[in-house]
């Protein structure tokens, strides 16, 4: 079928939108109308190739939700007429051994989320995009989704906050939970108030940690981190971070720092608030090499302290975003307060350079 799509043309360009050929489904996909589709900082630094260089074109976006219009072979999850989120993490085959052991979204099955990969469009000059999220496209009017990566959402939970759920909050909020493992009263730093971030501080409030710093340059985003959960807010720009952390929290440091933003250099600045048994975990990243942390030794570790990562919160797709939807309908999980901007999905450069330039937490493309 001919459908619009936002084609990349090259790295580092903007996008143009182009009428293109989506193919058949294959085994197991659905094809999703796409109703809204939020900006995460992962699109635009895909889009510089700061994940990674390409050549050729390109189509992006992931924070996606939509409608199911058909359904191929062998699908028995979703039928068309529902609403979905599409997430770029797997719900899993459920036999496989990493299923078995709770590690869905590492299903042998279903195999690794794949950069790069050839996407279902085909341009009118025979060039066939890659997908830069690698699983699916969010920046287009219909896409094919694997059944796997999709996710019911609840008549009663609008579009838009099913995309700012599908990866800011889940990266941030459960990531908190299932990496992080942040206990009640334990002291708490996000690095970096973004979507994520605001999500993580969000988590942390929702599990009881105390207190809560938020650390960013930016002091809108600081002001706006109190109405997320923030007890305390730290601007590097203007105070040494760490003794300011340290002066909150404890004189050895917080229990926990969770980093939001990319950088090994923000890595090791998260490192010193740390106490010395205390536990640091990176979310926001660069490319492999651009995130070579040379500037930390083994002796960092030798108290106790524990580094450690977290991919969209090793999200139990299917379990933890129907909790989320439960939180965001008793008005426990702010996502509305992210939304900054609204924009027609035609409007997608304008969105992007706002999100760069703008301040903003999120911006939303809308496709009605």
């Amino acid at each position: 079928m001919r459908c619009k799509v936002a084609i990349l043309p090259a790295v580092g360009e903007q996008y143009v939108i182009e009428e293109v050929e989506l193919a058949e489904l294959k085994p197991g996909e659905a094809r999703v109308q796409m109703k809204t589709c939020s900006i995460c900082h992962s699109d635009l630094h895909s889009q510089m190739g700061e994940h990674g260089h390409f050549d050729g074109s390109a189509t992006g976006g992931h924070e996606a939700t939509g409608v199911v219009t058909e359904v191929g072979s062998e699908v028995t999850y979703v039928k068309p007429g529902d609403r979905v989120i599409c997430c770029l993490i797997k719900a899993g085959c459920g036999r496989c051994y990493e299923c078995l052991m709770g590690r869905p979204y590492m299903c042998l099955t279903n195999g690794p989320q794949q950069f790069k990969t050839p996407g279902p469009y085909t341009r009118d000059n025979g060039d066939v995009p890659i997908q830069l999220p690698g699983a699916f496209t969010g920046f287009a009017e219909y896409a094919n989704v694997s059944e796997n990566n999709l996710i019911k959402l609840d008549d009663d939970i609008p579009y838009e906050v099913g995309s700012i759920i599908s990866c800011a909050v889940i990266s941030g909020f459960i990531g908190l939970m299932h990496r992080a493992c942040v206990k009640p009263f334990e002291s708490l730093v996000v690095v970096g108030c973004g979507g994520v971030g605001m999500s993580a501080i969000q988590g942390g409030r929702f599990v009881g940690a105390f207190p809560v710093v938020a650390v960013d340059i930016d002091d809108g985003k600081l002001v706006r981190a109190k109405e997320f959960g923030a007890t305390h807010t730290v601007n590097p720009k203007t105070t040494d971070a760490a003794a300011a952390v340290k002066d909150i929290c404890n004189p050895l440091g917080a229990d926990h720092a969770i980093v939001c933003v990319a950088g090994p250099g923000i890595k090791r600045q998260a490192l010193d608030m740390l106490h010395p048994t205390g536990r640091l975990t990176c979310i926001g990243h660069g490319t492999y090499e651009a995130e070579m942390l040379t500037d930390f030794s083994a002796m960092d570790f030798f108290s106790g302290r524990t580094l450690t990562g977290s991919g969209m919160g090793a999200t139990l797709i299917r379990l933890d975003i129907p909790r989320l939807m439960a939180l965001y309908r008793h008005g426990i999980l702010k996502v509305d307060e992210m939304i900054d901007g609204r924009y027609p999905w035609e409007q997608i450069n304008e969105a992007n350079d706002s999100a760069i330039h703008g301040g903003v937490l999120k911006n939303v493309l809308v496709f009605d």
